[in-house]
Formats: C-alpha cells, structure tokens, sequence
C-alpha cells in the first residue's frame, strides 16, 4: 500500500517558553522580531484557510540562530470546528476560542505572547505600563479585548502597530 511520511527539521534552540523562564523579560526589539515571525507564519496559516488556535510560548521555538518556528499545526482549525480541550483555557487564548473560533483569536494569542515577552510572563496590558511605550499599552489593549472588532485584522497589522508604537 501507500505509504505516508512526514518530515521536520531539527531546530538547535529553546522554546520561547523555557526562554522566557530563564532570562525574564525580552528587549522590544526581540519580542518584536518574534513577532513580526510569527505573524508572517500566521499569515500563511490564514491565507490557506486555517486557525493556528493555540499561539503560545510553549509552541515556539526560537533557535540558535535567532530563527523563530511556530509549532502545533496539528491544532489547526477551520472556522467550523472549535478549538478543544487545553488549547482554549491557557492565558494565550481568546475569549471566543471555545465556541467560536475566528482568525481574532490568533491575534490575541500572538499579543499575549509578545504580552509575556515584554513581562517575562504571562499578563495583561495593565502591567505593561511600566515597561514599554504608552502607545504600546494602548495597541495591547485593543488586540487583547474581549471584543473581537476592537483587534487588530491580522496578525501583521498587529506587529506593525507594535513596531510604530514602540518607536514612536
């Protein structure tokens, strides 16, 4: 009969999660530049139809040359098939994960993760007011809302007013 294979690569490097509990809190600069990675792989996910539904530092991994991989395709959803199980109560998921998934919740998954970069841990937008650009706080704001008009559209919009705010 047919046989079927399924090929990776062998990445050298950490997840950003144990990253995260190693070093504490990244630079703007690098939890921007996992950003802007991640939502280009969000982008292609998208594009082709698909949900990631369970961005989390646990799912990426950052390699030794700085490069970022998204992992979990295997948890990809279309927009008629909720997400289930531990992926829709983790502190990286949307309010809507659970009932009603829709590209949205990428978005607030991927700005509570770039949320826990700039922590060194998972939180809200509230206790970034320390740490970065009020401006930064207010695009956290909207993209972590529970209101799913109030995000960002994609992924990339996301990081681009990230990057803006954080410059500005």
């Amino acid at each position: 009969g047919a046989r079927c294979y399924l090929s990776s690569t062998l990445v050298a490097g950490s997840s950003l999660e144990r990253l995260l509990a190693n070093r504490g809190p990244l630079p703007s600069r690098s939890w921007l530049s996992i950003g802007a990675a991640l939502a280009a792989a969000l982008q292609h996910i998208h594009d082709a139809g698909f949900i990631h539904g369970h961005v989390s530092p646990s799912q990426v991994v950052v390699g030794s040359g700085r490069e970022v991989i998204l992992l979990g395709s295997g948890l990809a959803a279309t927009a008629a098939q909720p997400i289930l199980g531990d992926a829709a109560a983790t502190p990286f998921s949307a309010p809507e994960a659970a009932t009603e998934p829709t590209r949205a919740m990428d978005v607030f998954s991927l700005a509570a993760l770039l949320a826990a970069c700039a922590l060194g841990r998972p939180g809200g937008p509230g206790e970034l007011v320390d740490r970065v650009p009020n401006g930064v706080v207010q695009v956290m704001t909207r993209a972590l809302s529970s209101d799913v008009s109030q995000r960002p559209p994609t992924p990339v919009t996301l990081v681009r007013l990230l990057t803006f705010a954080a410059r500005s």
